[in-house]
């Protein structure tokens, strides 16, 4: 799967973000006798747009189905003709099925690869992680940053949750679960400094000593030159994927981690001590 940027507003004043992760857009329901399944590329491009699925049909029916003796179909005959077998069978009008127009298998199988795929992007795509604005002490808006004090930040609780989506076909008895889990933020300063790698950090309080800060940094030059500086996070999610039944999934594509960018303008300015007689 390629790469998929998306971008979003943010509502605070100054505020920049983006995000990018693997995964297509897909909406998953069933109507008119289809099940519609978005797959991979761009926009809400169905993979099985006008295909048509079958559920719990005798092998009399799917052999009638493919014309009345079953040619072409990777059954056995016997396995058609066994009463107590029940079958989905998928038909559409163009080949997608590996180059075929059908596909066929037996109910408690696990149905092919090419829905399995179809369904696990469309977890990923369902995967909407938070956008994490970035906090810190002094806040570099109403109250500037101070040149050679340390200045806390942190990413809020509410952000710092893992975050779940799930698709499912019901009909299939299928369903993939992607979970993203936030481990760790980049902070870029935004003076030309290296950024500095955290996992939450920790929000200041009153009264709290300097080196209590497990992400913290200092800007060594003020703003009033060069404008305000824009202060960065990048919040890394890890992914998890699970499937039902267990195992489905064994050979999909995993996520990876993701990735969200906020960035906002903050000031930094010098405190500069007046001597008096």
């Amino acid at each position: 799967m390629a790469a998929a940027d998306c971008v979003r507003d943010c509502t605070p004043s100054g505020v920049t973000t983006e995000a990018s992760h693997d995964g297509g857009v897909l909406t998953v329901g069933v109507g008119a006798g289809e099940i519609p399944i978005s797959s991979g590329g761009s926009g809400s491009e169905n993979l099985f747009a006008g295909c048509t699925f079958r559920v719990d049909l005798t092998g009399l029916e799917v052999a009638e189905l493919a014309g009345g003796r079953g040619l072409g179909l990777d059954f056995a005959e016997a396995e058609l003709h066994d009463e107590t077998a029940r079958f989905i069978w998928g038909i559409c009008p163009r080949p997608i099925f590996a180059g075929a127009f059908s596909l066929l298998w037996e109910v408690g199988d696990p149905p092919p690869d090419v829905i399995i795929e179809a369904l696990v992007d469309a977890a990923i795509a369902a995967t909407d992680v938070p956008f994490a604005v970035p906090q810190s002490s002094p806040d570099g808006d109403g109250v500037p940053m101070l040149v050679h004090l340390p200045t806390w930040v942190w990413v809020d609780d509410a952000i710092w949750q893992p975050v779940s989506a799930t698709a499912a076909i019901p009909e299939f008895g299928i369903s993939a679960t992607i979970t993203a889990t936030p481990f760790e933020t980049e902070w870029d300063p935004g003076n030309g400094d290296d950024p500095i790698v955290c996992a939450q950090g920790t929000p200041w309080t009153a009264g709290a000593d300097d080196d209590a800060s497990d992400c913290s940094f200092t800007y060594t030059t003020s703003t009033h030159d060069t404008g305000p500086f824009v202060l960065t996070v990048t919040t890394r999610f890890d992914t998890a994927l699970t499937c039902a039944p267990a195992g489905i999934c064994a050979g999909a594509d995993p996520l990876g981690v993701i990735e969200t960018v906020v960035g906002r303008e903050v000031t930094v300015t010098q405190v500069r001590g007046v001597l008096t007689r």
